[in-house]
């Protein structure tokens, strides 16, 4: 089992577990409290096993831009863009971020669950294309090269004050900084609804699958030190994985493997879920005329048999993932991801629903252990985005 470059801090404190063929930390002083701490102050996430993934070249960005179903063509330097790549089918192969480090650098943040798949798919599209003649950029899977932290919350921007870090004012803009004398990238995005920025830092890991390429891990130590000891003091703590995905749900954020996949069920039928099917359609370029799942994506569109919708339950209940959503006796639906919310006190699901019952005030069931269980379709994110979340109202 693969390792991140801080295990050994991480397992002195957290529980750990697998995850994406990873060992990480689940939970330090429990999940609960790390959701709350993170909503009232600020938490930092190790996330150093999402894949990253670097073209260079001049070809790099419009090779990319033929990936996705954004259109990257006067993407600035700079600058980050939440998007899609689809299959020749249309269906989702990951959500992913992209960010344009350099006049001909770009540089991949994608699912962990995916990276594997993602970067044999990239190698397999380079190799076809050079076949063919074309120019095309370097590539690499640079993931054991970086550490990636997260540090989320209210209090997150004023960590970074007291680091010396600008963050961009606006979202999925990046900056350079210096932490504890090593360089890095400052990324204002996150998966929280929160506010907050990533830092993705090159180092060298101890547990490097290259031999020669093994380092002690110390410049993302010296980040994580340097992190620690300027939020310690307005209550920053260690965030596990637990916590994230109670926060990305009560910002209403999908999962990749929960809410979104690429799959054949059985091997004989299609299942790949569509970006617009789970939420991702503002990610979509309706003007966009070459990517690759196009037309197949266009075509699906006309036709579409499920929506995402945010479910509250006004019954007493806990949803969990795969539980039957009903409108009457008719079942119309499955959630996808579900949870109690730590800060509203109320079960709240993601469920992928028929179009005709997607309507937001709408009345549904949630079948949980037996039982129909009373559930509202709302609006994310879950809680109220004027006392919590990056649009909360400062005072």
């Amino acid at each position: 089992m693969a390792r991140v470059q801080l295990h050994e801090w991480h397992a002195k404190r957290a529980k750990m577990g697998p995850f994406c063929g990873y060992e990480m930390p689940l939970w330090y002083g429990g999940a609960l409290k790390e959701h709350m701490t993170v909503r009232e102050a600020a938490g930092v996430f190790d996330i150093s096993h999402m894949g990253e993934l670097v073209l260079t070249g001049p070809q790099a960005l419009p090779f990319m831009n033929m990936l996705v179903t954004s259109d990257l063509a006067r993407m600035p330097v700079d600058r980050a863009k939440y998007t899609c790549m689809c299959n020749e089918r249309g269906g989702l192969k990951d959500d992913i971020v992209v960010y344009r480090t350099g006049e001909e650098d770009v540089l991949l943040l994608v699912n962990a669950v995916n990276k594997d798949k993602i970067d044999a798919w990239i190698r397999a599209l380079l190799t076809t294309a050079e076949s063919m003649g074309a120019d095309v950029p370097g590539y690499c899977d640079a993931t054991a090269e970086h550490a990636l932290f997260a540090v989320q919350g209210p209090r997150a921007l004023d960590i970074a004050d007291d680091l010396g870090l600008t963050v961009p004012e606006k979202m999925f803009a990046i900056t350079r900084g210096e932490v504890n004398g090593v360089e890095l990238i400052v990324s204002h995005t996150g998966y929280t609804g929160e506010d907050g920025y990533e830092l993705i830092i090159p180092s060298t890991t101890p547990y490097h699958p290259d031999p020669e390429m093994r380092g002690t891990g110390a410049e993302a130590m010296a980040v994580w030190d340097g992190v620690w000891a300027s939020g310690e003091p307005v209550g920053m703590a260690p965030i596990g994985l637990f916590a994230r995905d109670t926060l990305r749900l009560e910002a209403g954020f999908i999962l990749y493997g929960n809410e979104a996949w690429e799959k054949q069920v059985p091997l004989a039928t299609v299942d790949d879920i569509t970006p617009l099917e789970c939420g991702l359609g503002f990610l979509v370029s309706p003007k966009k005329e070459l990517y690759i799942g196009r037309d197949a994506l266009h075509e699906r569109a006309r036709n579409m048999e499920r929506t995402l919708v945010n479910l509250r339950l006004t019954d007493r209940g806990i949803p969990r993932p795969h539980c039957r959503v009903f409108a009457g006796d008719t079942d119309v639906g499955e959630v996808t991801s579900g949870t109690m919310s730590p800060l509203i006190k109320q079960g709240i699901a993601l469920a992928l629903v028929h179009p005709d019952h997607a309507e937001e005030g709408g009345r549904l069931e949630v079948e949980v252990r037996g039982k129909r269980l009373a559930a509202e379709v709302v609006p994310k994110p879950f809680y109220d985005p004027s006392r919590y979340g990056r649009t909360r109202e400062r005072t």
